[in-house]
């Protein structure tokens, strides 16, 4: 079966090279995220994840090498075959992303309106049927700033969801949620996938309670570099101390700044807080 017929694309990333104007973030990278599971993009902050995301969805070329989307290497295609590829993925931005001017009826059927001729009266079914698979119908003529920031995250998914997206990319679902919302996120994505089980989602996320609720496979980002790629069960049992790190959520001092290269001499930290306590009126 091709992959134009198949039902779930895997996603390739062959000697794939990463970056902004002439900073590499990830070098010759190449993994292969498989089609028609949950996989979930760990890494530490500036590690490439969401650089990694926006390369997916097309916002971003590389520097060199492919990304294949079952069997087309997508910035090789003409525009309008690219843009046909794009149309199989919905992006979950870690804002919601939504259009202030808009109330969420308008904000999610926009993708509706503007690439289908679907009448106006279906399109606010169709909305109104995702909102409430995220349980967010009873909003849909609110604005975005009238909502919290876990309801604006749950809006945002119902607009990736709407037009019903073979791939789905997710970046940070769950940052900056309490963990009653970061919990209610990560049964939505597994809900989710349940009712769509061919759909491929690819989940960036610093949350590792997260990470062990919702996915199949893992990778991890490290130094430029792919330090896993697998199955969740490998990951939980593996033996490598930087993914035990992971799993233990154990900092290395080093990588904090713990090295000490711009400490202040004793002389100088004395004169700091000689200069704050008299500021705060300790002296």
């Amino acid at each position: 079966m091709n992959a134009e017929t198949s039902k779930s694309w895997d996603i390739k990333l062959v000697d794939l090279t990463l970056g902004y104007d002439q900073k590499v973030v990830l070098n010759k990278i190449n993994a292969c995220i498989p089609g028609g599971k949950i996989s979930v993009i760990l890494g530490s902050s500036g590690g490439g994840k969401s650089t990694l995301l926006r390369h997916l969805v097309g916002l971003r070329t590389p520097m060199s090498g492919k990304i294949m989307m079952g069997e087309y290497d997508i910035f090789s295609l003409p525009p309008k075959e690219f843009r046909r590829i794009r149309r199989r993925m919905g992006m979950l931005f870690q804002d919601g992303a939504l259009l202030g001017s808009m109330n969420l009826l308008e904000n999610v059927g926009l993708p509706l309106r503007e690439h289908t001729k679907l009448p106006e009266k279906l399109v606010n079914e169709v909305v109104l049927h995702t909102l409430e698979l995220v349980g967010m119908a009873d909003f849909a003529g609110y604005y975005p700033n009238e909502l919290s920031g876990g309801m604006r995250k749950r809006a945002g998914l119902a607009r990736a969801m709407v037009t019903s997206p073979p791939i789905l990319l997710c970046d940070e679902p769950t940052s900056g949620l309490d963990p009653i919302n970061s919990a209610q996120m990560d049964a939505l994505l597994v809900n989710l996938k349940e009712q769509n089980p061919d759909m491929t989602i690819v989940v960036v996320s610093h949350d590792i309670q997260s990470v062990f609720t919702i996915a199949d496979h893992v990778m991890v980002l490290h130094a430029g570099g792919i330090a896993f790629n697998g199955p969740l069960e490998d990951f939980k049992n593996s033996d490598d101390p930087l993914l035990k790190r992971f799993l233990d959520r154990n900092a290395n001092f080093a990588e904090t700044g713990g090295n000490q290269r711009f400490a202040l001499p004793p002389q100088d930290r004395a004169k700091v807080q000689s200069a704050l306590d008299q500021w705060l009126g300790r002296n």
